[in-house]
C-alpha cells in the first residue's frame, strides 16, 4: 500500500505547528512555531501567489481546455521557469491535472475537485459583479453625455 505524505503547517488559534500528514491522518511533530515567516506556507499564500493566482486565472476561465506549458506560457504571459513551480504546487493540491496524449505535458483544471468547483463560482461572480460595476458607470457616462 502506497502512502502519500507531506510536511504542512497547521493552524489553530493563532498558532502554527509543524505538522505530518499521512494518508489524511495528522501528526503534530513539532511544538509550536511563532516564526511569522511560516504564514507564507499557509494554504492561501502557497496556493495563490501570483504566479499560481495567473494560471488559476488563465485554467479556470478556460476550465475544460487543455494547454501545453508552452501554451500557457504565451497565451497568460507567464514565463515558463515559474510556471513549472506553480504546477508541482498545484497539481499536489489537486487544482489541475497534467495529462501526456504525445510527447507534451498539457494541463487543465481539475474540474472534479470540489475546490474548483467553488473557485469557479467564486471567479464567475467576481467577474460577473466587475461587468455589473462597469456597466453601470457606462450607462451613468451615457446619461451625462446626453
Amino acid at each position: 500500500m502506497a502512502y502519500h505524505a507531506c510536511e504542512a503547517f497547521y493552524a489553530k488559534i493563532g498558532k502554527y505547528y509543524k505538522v505530518t500528514i499521512i494518508d489524511n491522518n495528522m501528526e503534530i511533530i513539532d511544538e509550536e512555531i511563532t516564526d511569522v515567516t511560516f504564514e507564507e506556507q499557509l494554504p492561501f499564500a502557497l496556493t495563490f501567489s501570483p504566479t499560481n493566482a495567473k494560471l488559476l486565472d488563465f485554467l479556470l476561465i478556460n476550465h475544460g481546455v487543455d494547454y501545453s506549458a508552452e501554451q500557457i506560457s504565451e497565451l497568460a504571459d507567464i514565463p515558463e521557469r515559474s510556471l513549472h513551480r506553480s504546477f508541482k504546487c498545484l497539481l499536489e493540491q489537486k487544482l489541475i491535472l497534467r495529462t501526456k496524449p504525445n510527447q507534451t505535458y498539457r494541463y487543465t483544471a481539475n474540474v472534479k475537485s470540489p475546490a474548483v468547483h467553488a473557485l469557479i463560482t467564486f471567479q464567475e461572480l467576481t467577474l460577473l459583479s466587475k461587468f455589473e460595476s462597469l456597466k453601470k458607470i457606462h450607462s451613468q457616462n451615457y446619461i451625462k453625455n446626453e
